[in-house]
This record gives C-alpha cells, structure tokens and sequence, in this order.
C-alpha cells in the first residue's frame, strides 16, 4: 500500500512539472519575437493596411485577370484589396519597365494569405469547422503552380505541420505571404 502511494505522488509530481506553464516540457507554441505582431483576422479586406494602392497600370489588371481566372473563393469575410501596391509597374531600374507577372503573383499571395489568416483565426477561436475549411484550401495550394515550389519547402514546412495540428510553420509564414501581397508593411512593424 505505501508503494502504491508513492507511485501515485511520484506520478502527481511529474505531471505538475512538466504541465507547468513555462516548464521545461511546455512545448506550446508562443509568440516568437522575431515575427511581426500580426492579428490574422480580416487582414485581407478592401483596403487592408499595406502600401498605397492604385488602379491603373498593367499590374493592375494582370491582378484583376488573375483573380478572375483562379475562380478560387476567399474565407467569408475576406476581399481582395481594391488595387496593386503603388509601384509593381517599374522594373528592378527606375526606367519604367513592367515586371511581366506582377501583379498575379499579388493576386496569388492575396489569396494565400487570406486562407493563411482564416485557419489561425480558427485555430485561435477553435472553431472546427472553419479550420477543417481552411485546411482543405491551403493544401490545394501546391497544386495551383502559381509559384514555384521547386523543393516543396512550403509544403514540408507549413502544410504537412498542419496535418498534425501544429501552427507554427504557418505563423512564420504568414507575415511573410501577407507582405508579398503588399497586405502589410512588415518592415515598418
């Protein structure tokens, strides 16, 4: 009987120690100072708090093409922003030339963003169904070819986490997809 007792104290102790917050064993995933402090809630909206945005311009309506033909839907809520950021229709050199391309790749980072910010704010609402949602819409991402992801480095390290509920992939990532839409000014954080 005194064996039984210890082991249930020794049992008790353990359990206290490593689900102590902040212990040693807290794998919890808290917020990592070197990513910007981002509420993923509504960030993709018609006039979202990046870069100013404009209306015209060839990048401008490769944006407005590429939206239309990726006929993908955004989470409730969400729109892409009117515009492109100011500037995508200048090259590498202030000589005026179009980087051909533009501005779908900001339509495709807008929408990847979207879904991005739609599953952390489920997972932080803990709302099943929406994450289930958002899951089944970041995994059809590979297959877009929007980009290019050569060595599958964005699957491996943000959708195969996300398979095994961890987010922390997708929280790095997140700041970073939203500023290639010129979605938020992540420098200026």
């Amino acid at each position: 009987m005194a064996l039984g007792a210890v082991v249930i104290v020794a049992a008790a102790i353990s359990a206290a120690f490593f689900l102590w917050p902040g212990s040693p064993a807290d794998t919890g995933v808290g917020p990592d100072p070197t990513q910007p402090d981002v509420d993923p809630s509504f960030v993709v909206n018609e006039t979202p708090e990046g870069p100013v945005r404009v209306t015209e311009g060839t990048a401008y309506f490769e944006y407005l093409a590429a939206i239309e033909t990726m006929g993908e839907p955004l989470p409730s809520g969400a729109a892409y922003p009117t515009g492109v950021p100011e500037g995508l229709d200048l090259g590498s050199t202030d000589d005026g030339v179009l980087q051909s391309g533009a501005g779908a790749t900001v339509a495709h980072f807008t929408w990847l963003c979207a879904w991005e910010a739609e599953y952390l704010t489920a997972a932080g609402d803990e709302d099943a169904e929406r994450l289930v949602a958002a899951e089944a819409m970041l995994t059809q991402w590979p297959s877009y070819d929007f980009v290019s992801d050569p060595d599958g480095g964005w699957a491996a390290n943000v959708l195969e986490p996300l398979s095994f509920g961890d987010t922390t992939g997708l929280q790095k990532d997140f700041p970073q997809t939203c500023a290639q839409a010129g979605i938020l000014n992540v420098t200026a954080r």
